[in-house]
């Protein structure tokens, strides 16, 4: 499902520049991914088969860090396959990740999908059913990752689900550097150089900062998810699932989410599988702190 250009930014000598989601990183993105991230299609296949159980019909889905627009289509997808609707939206403070996003969606017959340019550290989250946030919270700043979270927690309302892939930290030195050494070959298998991944390394130092498991499921419990699990992993990857408080499970139907909060149709922006013709990317004030993605 990935478009656009094969990743090859970090093949230059010298040292990298930190790393910012402009539109070189955007052309490239969905290569980048999909070759370094060893749970990507896992994670994509984990939100579609949540899509089709969980989210009621006519629910809302707030991809948080939507960058180029995959997980939406892969939403898209998903309620296509279950004969369902849906609204969706997504956030994102890169301006080139929301053009390459709206590309795709556009191409997709998606344009009624609803994006936001904002950072998430002062955005308002519209209510929603099903919040996704993959490889995003990582380069959010520390000290404003348990705020963010408990306003997800609060968007979603009791039973809404969260599912969030991050990488993590391995506290231990020797496994760290075991599961270091075995995502450095599984990037040399997908095409990147040992120069490749020392120089991507570099650029990400300080930029994206890793929890354990431990303290990110914790992070998750004191925010107001009433059940936080990790259910993928492998290697440095991890993704989670979480019930925000207040009910006994997940909703099923359009009738549990009514029941969980009103929402009004001016909350509900843009739908799939239909395609309304509003296809505006309002923008919110930026603020600090920093929005993305492994």
């Amino acid at each position: 499902m990935g478009d656009g250009a094969r990743d090859e930014l970090f093949r230059g000598d010298g040292a990298p520049s930190a790393f910012r989601f402009d539109g070189a990183v955007a052309r490239v993105f969905d290569d980048m991914v999909a070759r370094s991230v060893p749970i990507y299609g896992d994670v994509h296949r984990l939100v579609g088969d949540v899509v089709r159980r969980f989210l009621p019909d006519g629910g809302a889905v707030l991809d948080l860090g939507c960058s180029t627009g995959t997980t939406l289509a892969v939403v898209a997808d998903a309620l296509a396959a279950c004969g369902k609707a849906a609204s969706l939206t997504g956030i994102d403070r890169s301006p080139d990740m929301l053009a390459r996003c709206r590309e795709k969606l556009d191409g997709r017959g998606l344009g009624g999908a609803e994006l936001v340019e904002a950072d998430l550290e002062a955005a308002p989250l519209p209510p929603c059913d099903l919040a996704v946030m993959n490889y995003t919270l990582q380069f959010v700043r520390p000290a404003a990752r348990p705020g963010l979270l408990g306003r997800v927690a609060a968007a979603l309302g009791p039973g809404g689900i969260l599912v969030m892939a991050e990488k993590v930290a391995v506290p231990g030195p020797r496994l760290g550097a075991m599961l270091e050494a075995l995502h450095r070959d599984f990037k040399a298998a997908n095409g990147y150089t040992d120069l490749e991944v020392a120089r991507k390394r570099e650029a990400l130092e300080d930029v994206l900062v890793p929890l354990p498991p431990g303290e990110q499921v914790a992070m998750m419990g004191r925010a107001g998810f009433a059940e936080a699990e990790p259910v993928l992993r492998r290697g440095s990857f991890a993704c989670y699932l979480g019930v925000a408080g207040g009910s006994a499970g997940p909703r099923t139907n359009a009738a549990d989410a009514r029941s969980s909060r009103s929402r009004t149709a001016s909350q509900r922006p843009g739908s799939a599988p239909s395609a309304p013709t509003d296809r505006r990317t309002p923008s919110l004030p930026p603020a600090g702190g920093s929005l993305r993605r492994e």
